[in-house]
């Protein structure tokens, strides 16, 4: 059963970038899903971060546990979030990483108080030589 939140049409307001026809049926009931409501009340940083962290993960889900381009699209398509990385999969897949790239994404979990992702991800610099241009050579990537 969706979960939704029944509203007297009234009191919704629908921003322009949402395409109406698509909530047509909806609308006509009275009742938006909860999850339209949110993505409609996020404010532009919000939608920001959000497309951030999306791609945060989907990197790291590829880099530290090892999870091919496929089941992170899966992953994506579940949580219904856009398909975004931070560091392009087939970068991944041949273990071309520039060390900067993972202290960004470690600054990143930081700042969501993630810190068991901060953790794995300095584990792969630390276990993995560094040459003079910040490229990582990734002779141990997993530490799962």
């Amino acid at each position: 059963m969706s979960s939704s939140l029944t509203l007297p049409l009234k009191y919704i307001r629908i921003s322009s970038y949402c395409t109406p026809w698509r909530y047509t049926s909806k609308l006509v009931s009275g009742s938006i899903p909860e999850s339209v409501l949110k993505n409609i009340n996020m404010t532009k940083q919000e939608k920001t971060n959000k497309f951030i962290h999306v791609g945060m993960v989907s990197s790291y889900l590829q880099l530290i546990e090892g999870k091919g381009y496929g089941e992170v699209i899966e992953i994506q398509k579940k949580h219904k979030v856009k398909n975004v990385f931070f560091i392009p999969p087939v970068d991944v897949d041949t273990g071309d990483l520039l060390k900067s790239d993972v202290e960004a994404m470690i600054d990143h979990f930081v700042e969501q108080e993630e810190y068991e992702k901060c953790s794995k991800l300095k584990q792969l610099i630390d276990n993995n030589k560094c040459d003079e241009d910040g490229w990582l050579y990734l002779e141990n990537r997993y530490t799962n």
